[in-house]
């Protein structure tokens, strides 16, 4: 007598990794949706600083801030890079999880 083939036990380490990479996608485009806000309105606000400038004096102030300005945005850069590796490091740590559950199986 023949036994008949599992497509679900067969398909399952499939459907998981597909799963992940779903998950993890989404939280990719959830975070890049999320920067893009953020740093659209960064500059959107330096922009409109920049058109508030009426004279030499408010030149001055406006240029003086810069530094602080690209000093906060490195700043943000560098916890956002951290945010994304955190994801792709979840995600390479829960890949191994499942091809080692696969081949236990």
């Amino acid at each position: 007598m023949t036994q008949a083939f599992d497509f679900e036990k067969a398909l399952a380490p499939s459907k998981a990794m597909t799963s992940l990479a779903i998950e993890k996608a989404e939280a990719l485009i959830a975070l890049n949706t999320e920067l893009l806000s953020k740093y659209s309105a960064m500059t959107i606000a330096n922009t409109k600083e920049a058109i508030e400038v009426k004279d030499a004096e408010a030149a001055k102030a406006y240029f003086s801030k810069q530094g602080d300005v690209a000093k906060e945005v490195m700043e943000s850069i560098m916890e956002d890079s951290k945010k994304v590796a955190k994801i792709s490091e979840e995600y390479t740590a829960e890949v191994q999880k499942l091809v080692a559950e696969s081949v236990k199986s």
